[in-house]
């Protein structure tokens, strides 16, 4: 296994998931800024990209254990699934996490289906049905996606996620 290239990886993440906190913490003071321009704007800002910065961390850690079993980085879940069946590799450390990712109402899966949310255009019909930029302000944090909350949960169980999927690895 390539030491500097797993290190990156587990830095990869790392940072990752600091990004996220760091909006996170941004996304907090907005509220209480009462004199922000375009409040509702930058809240939704800070809403996409903590949820993008969670899942390159989670894509990253997917390339940690990749790397680990000395396999190519994975595009998704299912393909170091499918990398590691091919190989004849059982990884306990992706049993749990397979679970969680496919169980409804759990964390993980919760924020799989978030991400997916940000990769459909809001369409109906085949027509593009989003309102004008006034509407889509005053509605955003209704039709957007997660609240502030639910982000910092699923920042939380995510970051748990990965420690215990690393303390796995280590274990092995």
């Amino acid at each position: 296994m390539n030491r500097a290239r797993r290190q990156a990886s587990i830095g990869r993440t790392a940072e990752k998931l600091y990004h996220a906190q760091l909006h996170l913490e941004a996304w907090a003071a907005l509220q209480t800024d009462e004199e922000r321009f375009n409040r509702e704007a930058w809240a939704i800002s800070y809403q996409e990209s903590v949820l993008l910065h969670l899942e390159l961390a989670w894509l990253s850690f997917l390339a940690e254990l990749a790397e680990f079993y000395k396999l190519d980085r994975p595009r998704d879940l299912a393909d170091l699934e499918r990398m590691l069946k091919a190989a004849d590799i059982v990884a306990p450390e992706l049993i749990t996490l397979s679970e969680r990712w496919q169980e409804r109402g759990d964390d993980l899966h919760d924020l799989q289906e978030a991400w997916s949310s940000l990769r459909v255009p809001p369409a109906e019909n085949g027509k593009d049905t989003r309102p004008s930029a006034p509407a889509m302000i005053a509605t955003a944090q209704e039709s957007r996606g997660p609240g502030f909350d639910r982000l910092s949960q699923w920042w939380r169980a995510l970051r748990a996620a990965i420690e215990a999927g690393r303390q796995q690895m280590q274990e092995w």
